[in-house]
């Protein structure tokens, strides 16, 4: 089993593994129930170790010439005592080290009993050149999100969502695959919040974006968050959520 200390050697550790193609290593890196949650729409979802190892498969990825995949540096965003938001992403190599793939991903990582592992991954969409959207409209959405929220305007705010919306927290991950399973919940996911700040980007591509936000639900109980929005042309919708204090 490996003991993971910090947040960052649970990241490089996560790419080492796959570097080597050592699944047992690479399951042992992940918070379960884990979900990987990419913006073109797939939803990866393991319950265990277990399940994790039985799907590790590079077949597929050594068909496209992959021979290596490189972490980029990692930043944090939000953090709090057992739960921590992390922006990285990674770049896919072939023999003649050319890039195939790359992608801007948020792990969102807590700390269970060995340590810090990797509970869930939020990914803007591979693509073949990375190249960072110019693009405002997802802040614009978590925005809208969060102030119709405020406003008890639930029928609303369910219309923002793209199904199945996943809701990661603290060892929890809730899937919701309709507007009136997601409004009868949202009440006790988020309390209604007082004041909205702080909602910006953290990484924009050409099939989505993460974006971080706070919020207070009284002077004393700040929240934050990270939010996964999908594009499909003009059409931008939430995909996924993690709350820190959850």
């Amino acid at each position: 089993m490996v003991i993971r200390r910090t947040p960052e050697e649970t990241y490089w550790e996560f790419f080492r593994a796959d570097r080597t193609k050592d699944a047992e290593a690479w399951a042992a890196v992940m918070s379960y129930p884990h979900v990987r949650v990419a913006a073109p729409g797939r939803i990866e979802y393991f319950r265990s170790a277990e399940e994790f190892i039985a799907s590790a498969d590079w077949t597929q990825r050594e068909a496209t010439g992959w021979i290596r995949t490189e972490g980029i540096e990692p930043r944090v965003i939000q953090t709090a005592r057992k739960k921590l938001h992390l922006a990285g992403g990674w770049t896919r190599y072939d023999i003649n080290d050319q890039p195939i793939l790359s992608n801007r991903v948020v792990y969102v990582l807590t700390k269970q009993y060995d340590g810090w592992g990797i509970q869930a991954r939020f990914a803007c969409g591979a693509t073949a050149s990375w190249q960072e959207a110019a693009d405002a409209e997802p802040v614009n959405v978590v925005k809208r999100f969060l102030h119709l929220l405020k406003d008890g305007e639930i029928s609303t705010t369910v219309r923002l969502v793209g199904y199945p919306f996943i809701v990661v927290g603290m060892s929890t991950v809730r899937r919701y695959e309709s507007e009136a399973s997601l409004a009868s919940s949202l009440p006790r996911l988020i309390r209604t919040p007082v004041e909205i700040s702080d909602v910006s980007l953290i990484q924009n591509g050409s099939q989505g974006a993460n974006v971080c936000g706070s919020f207070g639900i009284d002077a004393d109980m700040p929240h934050d968050a990270v939010f996964l929005i999908a594009r499909k042309d003009a059409d931008y919708r939430l995909a996924a959520l993690s709350l820190l204090s959850s």
